[in-house]
């Protein structure tokens, strides 16, 4: 904003310090096709404002800047902002804005600060937020979203996902004969609509954190790019097809999670899903989230902003960016107790001089979360004791965990990458090699074992699938009743033989049990020494301590340094995952200080 629009906003003051207080909009007015873009200030309170409509957008490269007429004197724009307003007074429309670049004097430190704080409320009055992304979707990747909504109403009921703050995890379950159903349906649409789409959720609005309270807040959303808009309704609900039920999907854009964990949020702000929208459960949801953000600090920041129209009081509303970075990050990751454990990824860079139980916020999570609310896991029986952390001499803090040891790392095979969003049911011949090399080490340490003795191999079979699907973590995939344990034993048989035999037909059941499997990505297959099997973090050792905090539902890896002790993950240890540790005889009670 130049000095020399200054007197623009001195002649349309707002009275930031009345009751309620002031603010602009700006009053759009009506253009022919490649003329120039007209605008007027006007000052409002929220009970005197004309019905208005809030813009959800980035800002963007500011260089170079194309302009605007404010009662006829030139205003510098953002180069985004201008196509949306050409676009917008090219239909011909007289309508009231609120644009934060416009509304705002960008050079007022004080009106800017005080303004900031009313943004969530500009969007939650608007009558409607529109979202304007820099990248057009084309007319095949239109006509692919129209199919995949009415795709997703045609599905029976049952098949329907309720939202939740983690789309795999769910109590509607995805059965082989509506994946069957739903491939027979995709197979038709076009592959230059699959591009189209991934080219247009690829485009950076939908990476940004400061979009979630925009998208939580309005009463209503439509999408608007160069070409036309949707509703918001009808992204999500194709993007829910896409996510859950393709299996020839192109598309690698991580703005899928980003906007199906919205629309949760969304939802229950709108109190259109039960529940409220705790700090923990909003944490939990933008850490599913692959999403960017200026400064590291606004990944928690924006969970206040997010959760400041619920009723609760919290203490630390107030957050000084002049903290440094490792304290917001430690105070979120205590607020969620052992949970903070399951977060945390000691294969990917963290800050420095962050603790191994402190999640590095604004990296998205890599691995199914198996200590998830709607796991039906209940490793440990007795009651749950809130970790606190410790200040130390050192600089350190620590967190105290009063647990169980339950075992140690024996050995493991394989590590199993990541798995990406696109590839739920695209099986490679690299994955299929590293399954088969699982199974191998599985019945080699399994018969080599004289606690187990000489197993048989239907008795390994189940064993191994129940391991590689985590059986309790209630996935998508994961029935509703427990699985006869012989019928899964011949999925796991025909898996192998798929993956082991050339020429094999890939079938809707081969596809349905290796989206079942996803639990055991970017996790190692390993035994304990108690010969286990068990799914372990990407960082585990031999010799590496299983531990189950009291309280926990799932164990946990430990390694022992010096004076304390290092999280390296959950874990999933089979006939461990439902209190059986209270039948092991010389237990040992451990507390263990986490640096």
């Amino acid at each position: 904003m130049s000095s020399s629009s200054s007197f623009l906003y001195q002649n349309c003051p707002v009275a930031l310090d009345a009751n309620p207080p002031q603010f602009r909009l700006v009053e759009l007015f009506p253009t022919s096709e490649g003329g120039d873009i007209n605008i007027r200030f006007h000052a409002y309170s929220l009970d005197t404002a004309p019905p208005f409509e809030a813009l959800s957008y980035i800002w963007g490269n500011p260089d170079p800047r194309p302009e605007a007429y404010c009662d006829g004197h030139p205003i510098r724009v953002t180069r985004n902002l201008h196509n949306f307003l050409l676009a917008l007074a090219g239909e011909g429309a007289r309508l009231w804005l609120w644009i934060d670049e416009l509304c705002i004097n960008q050079e007022d430190s004080e009106e800017k600060m005080k303004t900031i704080q009313m943004i969530p409320s500009m969007f939650r009055h608007a009558r409607r937020t529109m979202c304007w992304t820099g990248t057009p979707l084309g007319t095949e990747g239109s006509r692919l979203l129209g199919q995949l909504n009415k795709l997703w109403w045609e599905m029976p009921k049952e098949a329907k996902m309720p939202p939740t703050c983690d789309p795999y995890h769910s109590g509607s379950k995805l059965s082989e004969n509506v994946l069957g159903f739903l491939e027979h349906r995709i197979a038709g649409f076009s592959r230059e609509g699959w591009q189209d789409l991934d080219n247009f959720l690829s485009d950076r609005y939908f990476q940004r954190v400061w979009v979630l309270p925009d998208f939580v807040h309005s009463s209503q959303l439509r999408v608007r790019h160069e070409f036309g808009e949707l509703s918001w309704e009808q992204l999500w609900a194709a993007l829910e097809v896409c996510l859950l039920y393709s299996p020839q999907m192109l598309q690698s854009s991580q703005s899928y999670v980003n906007i199906l964990a919205a629309n949760y949020m969304r939802l229950v702000f709108q109190r259109l899903l039960p529940g409220t929208l705790t700090f923990n459960r909003v944490l939990l949801t933008t850490h599913a989230c692959g999403l960017q953000a200026t400064n590291l600090i606004d990944h928690i920041h924006v969970i206040h902003t997010i959760r400041m129209f619920e009723d609760d009081d919290l203490d630390d509303t107030e957050l000084d960016y002049r903290i440094p970075v490792q304290a917001f990050f430690r105070r979120a990751a205590s607020r969620l107790g052992l949970l903070s454990l399951s977060l945390t990824d000691a294969s990917s860079p963290s800050l420095p001089e962050l603790e191994s139980w402190v999640p590095t916020w604004g990296v998205a999570r890599k691995s199914f979360l198996l200590n998830d609310s709607e796991s039906r896991f209940s490793a440990s029986p007795l009651q749950s004791i809130h970790p606190q952390p410790i200040p130390t001499d050192s600089g350190k803090t620590i967190m105290q965990v009063k647990g169980l040891l339950l075992d140690t790392v024996k050995q493991f095979s394989g590590y199993l990458p990541p798995r990406r969003h696109c590839d739920h049911y695209r099986l490679s011949g690299e994955l299929g090699f590293l399954f088969s090399e699982w199974f191998e080490f599985a019945k080699e340490n399994s018969r080599s074992s004289s606690t187990i003795g000489q197993c048989h191999d239907q008795e390994i079979l189940i064993r191994f699938a129940e391991t590689l699907h985590a059986r309790g973590c209630n996935s998508i995939w994961e029935p509703s009743e427990p699985s006869d344990p012989v019928h899964l034993a011949e999925q796991m048989r025909r898996f192998l033989e798929y993956l082991e035999v050339e020429g094999q037909e890939e079938t809707v059941e081969i596809r349905w049990f290796y989206g079942a499997c996803y639990p055991a990505h970017n996790r190692k297959f390993g035994v304990t020494s108690r010969n286990q099997f068990c799914l372990l973090p990407q960082t585990a050792l031999p010799g590496d301590l299983i531990c189950i905090p009291h309280g926990s539902k799932v164990p946990y890896v430990f390694r022992r340094l010096h004076d304390s002790y290092q999280n390296q993950g959950e874990c999933y240890v089979h006939g461990f995952m439902q209190g059986e540790i209270t039948t092991l005889e010389n237990t040992q009670e451990l507390m263990f200080d986490l640096a």
